[in-house]
């Protein structure tokens, strides 16, 4: 009957002792899951941004204010959609080019992914980057 009783007792701390050892991988997958969802939604809004304010700056009214107007559209949008710039700032670029016989604006941003949590090693050195042209509608 001894051999019974020391049999149960030896079981008693399995369950935890197998949550303590699962528990910590299952954390890190959840927090790499929610970074990476994180850093999609940084780029979907960047991405947005720049195509919204590039399409905003082909629309001009005045050819002259192409490269000014692009550029304030997708200062407004990032603002708008409540996309803080880390230090350093969102550096948009718009510049006016020619292919085909058509003037063309060209916007693209490039900006560090600032991470929700420092857990995950390498998750601040990655930069969400988008670009897009449009053709100038006005050529007044």
């Amino acid at each position: 009957m001894r051999t019974i009783i020391s049999t149960t007792n030896s079981r008693r701390g399995g369950g935890a002792l197998e949550a303590a050892l699962v528990l910590p991988v299952l954390l890190i997958v959840l927090m790499g899951l929610v970074e990476t969802g994180w850093m999609f939604l940084g780029q979907q809004l960047v991405t947005q941004a720049v195509r919204d304010g590039c399409r905003a700056g082909a629309m001009a009214e005045s050819p002259a204010d192409l490269a000014s107007t692009a550029g304030d559209a997708i200062a407004a949008a990032l603002e708008a959609s409540s996309f803080t710039c880390p230090d350093g700032g969102c550096d948009a670029e718009v510049t006016l080019a020619w292919s085909a016989g058509e003037r063309y604006l060209a916007c693209s941003i490039t900006t560090p992914h600032e991470p929700l949590t420092s857990l995950i090693p390498g998750m601040s050195s990655v930069e969400l980057t988008s670009a897009t042209r449009n053709r100038v509608e006005r050529t007044d």
